[in-house]
């Protein structure tokens, strides 16, 4: 049960931060300054001199060029998925929870009956 909480966490973090990305990709245009991060909490400034062409990380340190309606279409997949993620994680949390709820009730009708 307690996984399942700190992975509903794990999943209101990432939905925040894709909202965030949201809005940022949404107010973007070229000829703006940005802070870009380049690791460990370090900013480089820069200023947008293309048609917004994102760089992606797909896996392995690969990279693939995507356009900002590309870009967009990508964030609203992982937004479903997490989404998904997210109900069935609330539907294993009510799962056990019932189940839980289900032991304390035997366990009391047990206990009450030893006490006759």
């Amino acid at each position: 049960m307690q996984k399942h909480q700190t992975d509903m966490q794990h999943f209101q973090r990432q939905k925040l931060e894709v909202e965030h990305l949201v809005e940022t990709i949404k107010n973007l245009n070229k000829g703006e300054k940005v802070f870009t991060p380049i690791g460990a909490g370090i900013y480089y400034n820069a200023k947008i001199t293309d048609n917004l062409k994102f760089m992606v990380n797909v896996g392995s340190g690969n990279f693939v060029e995507k356009t900002k309606p590309e870009i967009q279409k990508l964030i609203t997949e992982r937004t479903k998925n997490l989404d998904k993620a997210e109900k069935q994680t609330v539907q294993n949390l009510n799962k056990i929870q019932a189940r839980i709820i289900e032991i304390q009730t035997k366990l009391q009708s047990e206990i009450m009956q030893e006490n006759k």
